[in-house]
């Protein structure tokens, strides 16, 4: 034993005192290595078989070169070396010091395990939870990085429906959920999915949103056999990534030799939406000529009813407000303060349809050389429905009164003569995903081996035109409000239909005095196309440190296209020209299902009218030839409304991006005695060109009792810009092996994320209806990738396969983040702000990651982790300056998983936390946004009825968890929406 060792061995053994620890199974790397056998499933119950053989750590041994003297980026890498050194004794220093008041001998109930014997031969038998934590385990013990992971407990069974909520339950790794709660992105260690690259079997997978950023909720769970968080990088990993880089990994038919078959089918019920709707999945996989020839083929289906219920901000910004009385704004800013300006309650009906497909073709003819064909298909269509009651008091501020400030922002009033608005918003998200991959693997000789990859990718998203928000009010509205409670008091009182009548509830209103106002139709079509090409090279040594020399070469070709379309004149009828009892059309129909928030106390509205965007469209028409249109004084012609409601394209919100990298590397793979790591160095070059157009604008024109503008622009102008930039990327990974189950790992490494596509293109948005009118210029082809230096230093002790405990430390130096600046110019003779992207923030993150997961021999089993952050991020660049942490970082998040697996009966219970985090450094009025602390539980069970057939029931959000969002403090509310429970059940069997 090593002096290290001995410092480390008893301060775990006194950690895990009360624990039955049993040696740890050899990982199948180590077991195929030794005797050759090791076949993961038996054809009649997909159960793992391996024989056990000497214990052995696979470490797959890929390195970069060296690096000397200061890096690339002018830092002294020797400074971070140091600084290594610092966090890594930090990790041995409580373990050495609990050593020294320990005992030599061995604490009572725990014995040191001795190795088996070279001619066992009793078979490890694994199946379900602990053969997903088995495999998870193996993947982050024999990486040469620091890895978490996640497996299917069987095939088409994922931990969980959703990708991205088994992820979160991977250390370090946090969700954000899309309505109705699913998981749809993932941040690692604190930075949002634009700073993390998402990969499909290594390779990029095109996306439908407008950035670089994968969205989960497109990919069924039952196509993804695991899923790999490397939150350390080398120089063979794919580029792009400060945060960590997320791997999904579809099934091959070779891994798995022989037939098999697995079927689902259920049910998910939606607690709010009361819907009951169907799942179902199949897969078969089938291995021919002597387990030469493999054809993998499956797909799943899954449908969701939603209903969400919401109030929100739409737009806060500031007013000027006489505070002191004294008739007079003060001319210092001292009296202007934050103001709502518009807020709505809505309720959201969603239906929601997801189908996916894979499959997989692999021909092995001997051990040298390997081929796959693989694809993967998706199709995510979710078109959704919102009902809203609107509140605009910005159309007449001066009748502010009785008016509460609290914190600089005005919290509670009274406002008189505004509109009582309602409004419907269909909108539309079909989404068509799908990637094509061939990848051989070549052994020419002993020492050398080359793997060749080739994929294409595409998405598409078709929403040009076909999002539609219709608004319809009453004028005269007197409106109470006073935040203080995540839904705010909002009174409305209407006018009296007779002259000097008392006023009205606002649910007394008569469809006949509702008249029209904003409608608009818009939408983009985007798509994404990606062609990846790479060829990877080992050389293996004979003897000596260096084992090997890895090197490759990469391209990516990338073009993503969003064509913006909006209505000629979403204007055509503000003001409310007329009421729909003019037309003889009634427009509305009665508040869709039940009370908004399902009855829930409070004094805001509950009920509220619901527009019938069709019958709107007629009533409009039906006051064509007929009525006047008040700005003009002439009656509407015929054939106004198609002319002046259609979708156009807007080739200034338009953009083009094509963008082409290149990268090379070189990694040396070196073991010593219980040491062993990589070194290398990765070089990218990437160029990009942004197309599209833009236009002047002329003129604004204010629309009388609305906050809206009519605005009158030049002609388009081309326009076209170009960006390259060229980055070296160094990185270092060691592990030293003080015992066989206890690993100590550090890593130094530069890398980079690149702006999100979204920032580069060349595309503007002038904001008209709204008061103040903006400009958002999108993006900016000049901008660099953000850059970070990353230290990390872990140890990880295996007390059994299927268990861990771990401890890490890691730190991040960031440069160049991506921020807007917002400046003020005059434009069309009004003060606009204009908001562009530029590179120059700076921001650090300093964190501990822990990780306790263990299975009794009972079948009871438990998984802790949790991980605290601290950061700082400089926004001085910003109009808004600020420190303030990272968006999208919680200082702490936690997960905690009871599990039970024995006698056919299969229990899971999970509870997720993460605390506050900054959603929006920049949010609305310029400030800040929070996202509220939030704690998911959800639970699972399954019975085995035979050793074929299960049943199942798997429940989510079961403490009915909601989504709060402020800004700066909770009297500035941003958003809330509750989300349903929701229950699966169903029946597998599989073959």
């Amino acid at each position: 034993m090593t002096p290290i060792s001995a410092a480390f061995i008893p301060a775990i053994r006194i950690i895990l005192r009360q624990i039955p620890l049993r040696r740890a199974a050899p990982s199948h790397h180590a077991r195929n290595r030794r005797n050759g056998s090791c076949n993961l499933f038996s054809a009649k119950s997909m159960q793992l078989h391996c024989k056990p053989a000497l214990p052995a750590l696979s470490l797959i041994r890929q390195a970069q070169n060296p690096i000397n003297g200061r890096d690339s980026n002018g830092g002294d890498f020797m400074t971070y070396t140091r600084t290594l050194a610092f966090l890594l004794s930090s990790c041995a220093i409580a373990p050495a010091a609990l050593a020294q008041t320990t005992s030599s001998q061995s604490p009572q109930g725990v014995s040191e395990a001795s190795p088996p014997s070279e001619d066992a031969v009793d078979d490890i038998i694994v199946t379900g939870i602990r053969r997903s934590l088995s495999t998870a385990n193996d993947v982050k013990r024999d990486a040469p990085y620091i890895v978490d992971a996640i497996a299917a407990e069987d095939l088409g069974k994922f931990p969980d429906q959703n990708v991205a909520e088994s992820l979160q339950r991977i250390t370090g790794v946090a969700i954000t959920r899309t309505v109705g709660g699913e998981g749809q992105s993932v941040s690692v260690r604190g930075l949002g999915p634009q700073f993390n690259v998402t990969t499909v079997n290594g390779r990029v997978l095109a996306t439908s949103n407008g950035g670089r950023d994968f969205s989960f909720d497109v990919l069924p769970s039952e196509v993804i056999s695991g899923a790999q968080v490397y939150k350390t990088t080398m120089a063979s990993l794919e580029e792009g990534s400060i945060g960590g880089t997320v791997n999904m990994s579809t099934a091959r038919p070779l891994a798995r030799p022989g037939f098999h078959a697995a079927v689902s089918a259920g049910g998910l019920y939606d607690e709010i939406s009361k819907s009951l709707t169907p799942q179902a999945s199949g897969f078969i996989s089938q291995t021919f000529a002597d387990d030469t020839i493999g054809v993998l083929i499956g797909g799943a289906y899954t449908k969701r009813n939603i209903r969400s219920d919401f109030s929100s901000s739409i737009s806060r910004g500031q007013v000027d407000f006489d505070a002191n009385g004294d008739g007079a704004i003060a001319g210092d800013g001292s009296e202007r303060f934050a103001f709502p300006n518009i807020t709505a309650f809505g309720i959201r009906q969603t239906k929601r349809e997801r189908i996916g497909a894979t499959g997989a073709l692999q021909w092995k003819p001997d051990d040298s050389l390997e081929m796959t064909l693989d694809g993967l298909y998706s199709y995510y269509s979710t078109p959704e429905t919102t009902y809203q009651q609107n509140n605009n008091f910005t159309t007449n501020l001066g009748s502010l009164h009785n008016v509460g400030i609290t914190n600089g922002a005005i919290t509670s009033f009274d406002i008189d003569n505004v509109a009582y608005e309602v409004a419907t918003n269909p909108a539309f998200r079909k989404v068509k995903t799908w990637q094509a991959g061939y990848n051989i693997k070549w052994r020419p000789t002993d020492r050398l081996s080359l793997t060749g990859d080739a994929a294409y990718s595409q998405a598409s998203s078709d929403q040009g035109g076909k999002n539609r928000f219709y608004v319809a009010g009453i004028p005269g509205a007197n409106i109470r409000y006073e935040a203080g409670s995540k839904i705010p008091t909002t009174i409305i009182t209407l006018p009296s239909l007779t002259p000097g009548g008392p006023r009205r509830d606002a649910s007394e209103f008569t469809p006949g005095e509702v008249s029209p106002s904003f409608a608009q139709v818009n939408g983009s079509d985007i798509s994404d196309k990606v062609f990846q090409a790479r060829l990877d090279g080992e050389w293996k040594f004979d003897g000596g440190v260096l084992s090997s020399l890895t090197f490759g070469a990469e391209y990516v070709s990338r073009i993503k296209d969003n064509r913006a379309f909006d209505t000629a004149n979403a204007c055509a009828f503000c003001g409310f020209p007329f009421s729909f009892g003019q037309t003889g059309v009634d427009v509305l129909n009665s508040f869709p299902g039940g009370s908004f928030m399902g009855g829930k106390a409070g004094d805001f509205p509950h009920v509220w009218p619901a527009v019938d965007v069709d019958k709107f469209l007629a009533a409009v028409q039906a006051a064509e030839g007929r009525l006047v249109n008040p700005s003009t004084g002439q009656v509407y012609p015929v054939g106004y409304t198609a002319d002046q409601l259609r979708a156009v394209f807007l080739p200034r919100n338009s953009s083009k991006i094509d963008e082409k990298s290149y990268a090379g590397y070189v990694q040396a793979n070196f073991e010593t005695g219980a040491l062993s790591g990589n070194v290398g160095v990765r070089v990218i070059h990437t160029e990009l060109t942004s197309s599209g157009a833009t236009q002047e604008l002329l003129s604004l024109t204010p629309i009388p009792n609305t906050s809206n503008f009519n605005a009158v622009f030049s002609d388009v102008l081309p326009v076209s810009e170009t960006g390259k930039y060229t980055k070296a990327l160094p990185s270092l990974n060691l592990t030293y092996k003080l015992e066989e189950n206890l690993l100590l790992r550090a890593a130094a490494s530069k890398s980079i994320a690149r702006p999100n596509i979204n920032q580069l293109g060349v595309n503007v948005n002038y904001e008209v209806n709204s008061t103040p009118p903006s400009l958002t210029e999108a993006g900016n082809a000049a901008l660099k990738p953000i850059r970070s230096t990353n230290l990390d230093a872990s140890i990880e002790y295996y007390p059994t396969r299927s268990s861990i405990l771990s401890l890490g430390v890691f730190y991040k130096d960031i440069k160049g983040f991506v921020s807007p600046v917002t400046v003020t110019e005059t434009i069309a003779g009004y003060a606009m702000q204009v908001t562009r992207p530029v590179n120059g923030d700076d921001a650090y993150i300093l964190g501990v990651e822990g990780n306790v997961s263990y299975l009794f021999d009972n079948g009871l089993g438990f998984q802790l982790n949790g991980t605290l952050n601290k950061s700082k991020a400089d926004y001085s660049s910003t109009l808004a300056g600020r420190v303030t942490t990272l968006e999208g970082l919680s200082k702490y998040s936690f997960n905690a998983v009871a599990l039970y697996e024995k006698h056919g009966i299969s229990a899971r219970l999970a509870y997720s936390y993460r605390r506050k985090y900054v959603s929006a450094s920049i949010g609305q009025a310029s400030d800040p946004e929070y996202t509220d602390g939030q704690g998911f539980l959800d639970g699972s069970i399954s019975y085995d009825l035979t050793p074929n057939y299960t049943v199942y029931v798997q429940g989510q959000n079961l403490l009915k968890e909601d989504v709060f969002t402020y800004s700066v403090d909770k009297y500035r509310p941003i958003y809330y929406e509750r989300i349903a429970r929701r229950v699966e059940f169903g029946v597998r069997a599989r073959f």
